[in-house]
């Protein structure tokens, strides 16, 4: 029996040994793993791209599968690494839309049967900020991977900016099970943060003496008032003057419409002019992006509105609205990992036993066999 037992202690003390690595340290700066020759290659479905110049162009129809962005290291210090970026945009019976200083009257379309946009350079990236430099200028700071020592759920942080843009802070939450084209895995989730009040508004509208066309704080204007008697609800629609696109209705309880004097307070909540509004998943183990959404953001003028990351910005991409998802990368993942030393324990634990059974001595009645 003493034999039974100093296996079982055997099989998880080594069993601690070869899974504690996948409890990364929080102290870490920078990742681990960062060193020359890393490489991550993210899938790409991409809907509008405005570079530099100022050449916008919308994908109204899918891109090709061979669609993907890259980065490699090519150098590193001690302070900054060298990061080759590509861009790979395959156009497969695409429909695009070319808008050239904003003429959307003059804009181009044509639907191209092959091809490709491709965009690459090096950029100098600092690996305890993130920030990037092309040609020793900051474009932004990418958030395309975190360190250990953020990756803590609750935490409050800063990512993927676009020099110029204000950056919504996020939370990240998890890990929670996120599907992928490598399968499910667990990802701490970046999420917007309704308390940052550096990069959002919170704007109170007292609706009193309530009426069609009146208009409140320069900003909402009413064009409509309706009860709905099966809910006992009556509703005040509002348009926003700014934004006609744009509006909200309020309900309140009751039969409102011969007293709208004080029909209570509207709050409005959104981004400041010109913000960036980004949502990655991030792995556990390395820190890495396994997935990433990059919106249209900003109410400004449409050449200050900004979306990407600092690694889309070096490539002189000032708009890039898209999704990416990990498809290959040599940087250590957490599923990778445990699929690995689950494996490898697997047979070790096997292996264990049988030495341990053909070792052991066999009675039958009187003769013992060994």
């Amino acid at each position: 029996m003493s034999g039974i037992k100093q296996m079982i202690m055997l099989i998880v003390i080594l069993g601690l040994i070869l899974f504690a690595p996948l409890v990364v340290s929080k102290n870490f700066p920078v990742p681990y793993w960062l060193k020359e020759g890393v490489y991550a290659v993210y899938k790409v479905d991409v809907y509008e791209v405005m570079f530099n110049n100022g050449t916008w162009i919308w994908f109204e129809s899918p891109v090709g599968e061979g669609s993907y962005l890259m980065w490699r290291i090519v150098d590193l210090n001690n302070t900054h690494a060298t990061f080759e970026i590509l861009l790979n945009i395959e156009l497969r019976n695409t429909k695009i839309r070319v808008i050239r200083n904003f003429n959307l009257k003059g804009s181009e379309e044509k639907v191209y049967s092959s091809g490709f946009i491709r965009r690459e350079v090096q950029a100098i990236v600092d690996i305890y900020t993130g920030e990037v430099f092309v040609n020793g200028k900051k474009v932004g700071s990418t958030g395309l991977w975190l360190p250990p020592n953020l990756l803590l759920n609750g935490i409050k942080v800063r990512v993927g900016e676009v020099y110029g843009s204000i950056n919504v802070r996020g939370i990240l939450r998890g890990p929670y099970a996120v599907e992928t084209s490598r399968g499910w895995v667990y990802a701490y989730v970046y999420m917007f943060d309704p308390d940052d009040e550096v990069t959002t508004y919170k704007h109170e509208i007292r609706l009193t003496d309530v009426k069609v066309g009146k208009v409140y704080d320069n900003l909402y204007k009413v064009v409509g008032i309706a009860y709905d008697p099966k809910e006992n609800m009556t509703y005040v629609n509002l348009q926003n003057i700014r934004n006609p696109h744009a509006g909200v209705t309020v309900g309140n309880n009751g039969y409102w419409l011969n007293n709208l004097t004080d029909f209570g307070v509207l709050i409005v909540t959104g981004y400041k002019s010109n913000v960036m509004r980004s949502l990655y998943c991030y792995d556990p183990v390395s820190g890495l992006v396994v997935k990433a959404s990059f919106f249209m953001a900003g109410k400004g003028k449409p050449w200050k509105m900004t979306c990407g990351d600092g690694l889309t910005a070096a490539l002189g991409i000032r708009i890039f609205k898209a999704y990416i998802e990990l498809q290959r990368t040599n940087a250590p993942l957490l599923m990778d990992e445990v699929i690995w030393r689950v494996e490898f324990f697997g047979i070790l634990t096997v292996s264990l036993l049988l030495l341990n059974i053909g070792g052991r001595k066999i009675r039958f009645g009187k003769s013992t066999v060994k």
